[in-house]
């Protein structure tokens, strides 16, 4: 997946986009357990215009684990800015690689992900080949798992000083993630026996969650039918 989304303008190619696609100007891509709540009162394209990229919600990264799947990313970006000369437009990554502190990287304001918009000019062009060619040949989506949106972003935030347009849906029109959606449960990095207590946790606060969510979501239809 990740590999299929960072190759978004190799059009055609084993495990990349359909040649079909070639031909559209924007692209959208949404995850299939998005939840749209009510209808999106704008054209979300029309926002796309002025920009390479639009999200659902630009912010920082909450998770405490992001760091898991940006492994080697500011040794990366370090190399191939020096190696093409590039003065990096945007402050706030330009900022965090001279500190010298890749834990400063986790701090930009990333896409979401999950709803996100390109303006394909940006990406059809030899700046972006040049860039996802040397992630390719590094291996960095497969040996760490980079994602996607990750190296898009940064790819953006090297030419362009804002190059994301927040569209800002708040969660009354759009969360990420349905309440009936499942979370896959790993199974790695087990404890002593046989499971991770933290982890273990976690699991049964996010199931006690869902199951309140979908209840309050079943009452709220029946009240909903009742009133038809």
């Amino acid at each position: 997946m990740c590999n299929f989304t960072s190759n978004i303008a190799s059009f055609g190619k084993t495990g990349c986009l359909g040649l079909g696609l070639k031909k559209y100007d924007y692209l959208l891509r949404i995850d299939d357990d998005s939840w749209f709540r009510k209808k999106i009162p704008f054209d979300f394209f029309n926002k796309l215009k002025k920009y390479p990229m639009a999200t659902a919600r630009l912010d920082k990264t909450q998770n405490s684990k992001i760091h898991l799947t940006r492994e080697k990313l500011f040794f990366f970006l370090k190399k191939f800015i020096k190696k093409n000369k590039i003065n990096v437009a945007n402050y706030e990554l330009r900022l965090a690689l001279n500190s010298g502190d890749e834990k400063k990287l986790f701090n930009l304001p990333y896409s979401m992900g999950n709803f996100d918009l390109y303006n394909m000019k940006y990406f059809k062009s030899k700046q972006f080949s040049k860039f996802i060619n040397a992630v390719n040949a590094y291996g960095g989506v497969y040996k760490y798992r980079w994602a996607d949106y990750d190296l898009i972003n940064l790819y953006l935030y090297l030419y362009h000083k804002d190059p994301i347009a927040n569209l800002n849906l708040s969660e009354k029109i759009y969360k990420s993630s349905h309440i009936k959606s499942k979370k896959i449960l790993h199974t790695e990095h087990k404890g002593v026996f046989g499971f991770s207590l933290p982890r273990l946790v976690s699991n049964i606060n996010f199931l006690l969650y869902k199951r309140l969510m979908r209840l309050f979501y079943n009452i709220n239809l029946l009240k909903k039918n009742k009133t038809y």
